[in-house]
């Protein structure tokens, strides 16, 4: 009796355990699970990261579904880039409501137009086009730029959230904390930085010098004592006849950095009065006088006098009365001397040549002095001593 007993409750028990898990499977296979998907490889790039800076957001991302896309919204949260958080407060400082749209590719660009408005106080950026027609394929890259927004003003870490919307519609009813109507989402950390600043200070330069020889260093160890010996060399000595010009060259090396370049100046040092060659110290000149403003033939043929000319470097003008000596050749000019007692002597000296109001480097002039004398100049020594002074406007 007891064994038809238990005979019978097995296979009761087996059919009741059935039925269980038959009942359990009508609502596992009643359920629709409907979810987004998330955005991959997505990203904002800001123009300029520096807290209240004016930048260009560029929100870029890959299509995660197939289909048509009429909005993108993008919050921008101080409190985390989770979708289903309701908490979003605008970063202190921080606006967007004067962003324009620009650059929107990866979109239906062929049908209606791509515009941006500004949802949920002016958190939210609503790029929608409720024209566009042609889908967007999974994995294309999607971009667009947001150009004017305001940086938060303290740096540090906030939050972007963005949706997508195959409706115009569905993304203006966005409400912040909702993933309702959207197609896919993801969320993004930005972060703004205090900016760098670099410091490196340039000295005003000027490197001037003026030598014997032609100069090929940066007046360093090239140059040459700028001593001028006019004459026929006889002897151990230089000595002027009347059958020709004598003509001897110092050369100068200019570099500065100066926005307006340099200009630089002959001064007679030797004299108060007189810019010629003196045979008593400079108090007097006439036998070798300085030949004037005007260009002068010094050619020996019962003409006396001295004078300058400037063979000017490929970034120097040549100044005042000497501009006018354009026959100044090198080492031997025998027209176009130059030199006026007044101008040399005064007290800045006389306008030589500049750089043309320009900075430049390892700038080279050379300056040619020639001398003459007649049948009755007298016997004697004659010297004069001059500076050439360069000076820079920075």
């Amino acid at each position: 009796m007891n064994r038809n007993i238990r005979s019978l409750q097995r296979p009761a028990a087996f059919m009741t355990a059935l039925a269980l898990v038959a009942g359990s499977m009508v609502p596992m296979l009643s359920i629709k699970t409907v979810s987004a998907d998330q955005i991959q490889t997505r990203s904002i790039q800001m123009s300029n990261a520096t807290p209240s800076a004016t930048a260009t957001y560029k929100v870029q991302f890959d299509a995660a579904t197939t289909g048509v896309i009429q909005a993108i919204t993008v919050d921008f949260c101080q409190e985390s880039p989770l979708m289903e958080d309701t908490s979003c407060t605008l970063p202190a400082g921080m606006s967007i409501s004067g962003a324009t749209l620009t650059g929107v590719t990866g979109l239906d660009t062929a049908n209606g137009s791509w515009a941006v408005q500004y949802l949920n106080t002016n958190r939210t950026a609503d790029v929608y086009n409720s024209g566009a027609i042609t889908a967007t394929n999974a994995g294309t890259v999607v971009s667009f730029d947001l150009v004017g927004v305001v940086n938060p003003s303290a740096a540090g870490t906030f939050y972007a959230r963005i949706l997508t919307y195959a409706t115009g519609a569905a993304g203006a009813a966005h409400t912040i904390g909702s993933t309702a109507g959207s197609v896919d989402y993801g969320g993004i950390a930005l972060s703004t930085t205090t900016a760098v600043q670099i410091t490196a200070k340039v000295q005003e330069q000027l490197v001037f010098c003026v030598s014997g020889a032609a100069v090929t260093d940066n007046c360093a160890v090239s140059v040459t004592a700028p001593n001028v010996n006019l004459g026929n060399l006889s002897g151990g000595n230089y000595i002027l006849d009347t059958t020709a010009n004598f003509s001897g060259s110092v050369f100068t090396r200019l570099s500065t950095n100066a926005l307006e370049g340099a200009v630089v100046r002959v001064k007679t040092t030797s004299s108060a009065t007189c810019a010629g060659l003196s045979s008593t110290n400079g108090t007097d000149c006439t036998e070798l006088a300085a030949v004037g403003g005007t260009p002068t033939v010094l050619d020996g043929d019962g003409v006396s006098g001295f004078g300058m000319c400037v063979v000017p470097g490929a970034n120097s003008t040549v100044l005042g009365s000497y501009a006018g000596a354009t026959s100044c050749a090198a080492n031997n000019a025998t027209t176009g001397w130059v030199m006026t007692d007044t101008a040399a002597t005064s007290t800045y000296g006389d306008d030589l040549f500049d750089t043309g109001g320009d900075p430049v480097n390892l700038e080279d002039n050379q300056i040619n002095y020639g001398v003459s004398r007649t049948l009755v100049t007298p016997a004697g020594l004659y010297r004069t001593t001059q500076s050439m002074i360069a000076t820079s406007t920075f």
